[in-house]
């Protein structure tokens, strides 16, 4: 269970890092503690703090190395407490900053808060304020913290129940949704690949969820990407179309959950006829401001689309 502990004078959190391990069954726990107050970071082992499984393995630095690359984590992690107090019972990292493809400058920041009560329209008001206070203060993170809220009983019940959930996101303000099992896809990468920053392992507040059922959301989520062009009017917005498609049928394709740049080179040797759409994809994910799409670009990633589209939609899981 990740804890504050004090080490003499400073406040340490231990981060459990939940993984899937090949060559057993269940989770792989890596531990290891980060200095929120400071940049200092360390590697404690899994001993000090849990029995360990057989097999289960410490931490290494090049694990920690997108950790210490952001500094953004102490304030975002402190501010959310700061606002939620005594409501907040975990604070869960996944995404390229876990995965270790996060793009400084460029990707974002993915979070799940995991909360004692529901979060309800009071509490929108002190949270957009706290959001808008670190852009404010940090121009660079504009539309680059993504931070989901959730009561732990929401959490627990998904797939019986929607439950109020609180999203703020790149290109959406804060606002209030109903959430259930349309949000499997995420909380199963967040289960089987999550940081704990904050509260208990997050295997012990987001249920099982199967492979079988993590595929097919996928499937149903990506059987209509083929509409996402009318969306995509700037490269931005396109980029993202094409690498999710890409990294849509590459997970049904291989049955497991890749980074943007794995699953651009391995669709670059399956269709080289599309290698240079999704370089154009991944240039344009990264330049500093938007642009429009040409036509030429336009034909070519609905062309792409539907192709793709199609694979998706006759994969048999």
């Amino acid at each position: 269970m990740a804890k504050s502990e004090p080490v003499g004078t400073k406040n340490v959190l231990l981060l459990t890092l939940l993984q899937n391990s090949p060559k057993r069954s269940g989770v792989r726990t890596i531990c290891f503690s980060v200095d929120l107050c400071g940049q200092q970071i360390e590697d404690r082992g899994c001993g000090a703090i849990a029995d360990r499984a057989p097999g289960a393995q410490t931490s290494h630095m090049d694990a920690m190395t997108p950790f210490r690359q952001i500094p953004m984590l102490k304030r975002v992690f402190s501010d959310i407490r700061a606002v939620l107090n005594g409501d907040l019972t975990g604070l869960y990292l996944y995404g390229s900053a876990v995965a270790g493809d996060f793009i400084p400058g460029i990707s974002d920041l993915d979070l799940l808060a995991v909360t004692r009560r529901d979060i309800t329209t009071a509490d929108l008001d002190s949270l957009e304020a706290m959001h808008a206070a670190i852009v404010r203060d940090h121009l660079e993170w504009e539309d680059r913290i993504e931070v989901a809220y959730l009561a732990a009983e929401g959490l627990r019940m998904f797939k019986e129940q929607r439950s109020p959930l609180a999203i703020i996101s790149p290109g959406e303000p804060l606002h209030l949704i109903d959430a259930g099992s349309d949000w499997l896809m995420n909380w199963y990468l967040i289960r089987t690949g999550g940081v704990a920053l904050f509260g208990p392992p997050v295997t012990d507040v987001i249920p099982p969820i199967a492979r079988e059922e993590y595929l097919e959301a996928v499937r149903q989520h990506l059987s209509s990407a083929d509409a996402w062009i009318a969306r995509s009017t700037s490269r931005k917005p396109g980029s993202y179309a094409v690498l999710t498609a890409a990294r849509g049928h590459y997970t049904l394709t291989h049955g497991e959950h890749a980074s943007k740049a794995k699953t651009a080179a391995w669709m670059k040797e399956q269709f080289p006829d599309w290698a240079e759409l999704i370089d154009h994809a991944q240039e344009w994910r990264v330049m500093p401001l938007d642009q429009r799409l040409t036509s030429a670009d336009e034909r070519a990633i609905a062309s792409y689309l539907s192709i793709i589209t199609d694979l998706i939609r006759d994969h048999r899981l």
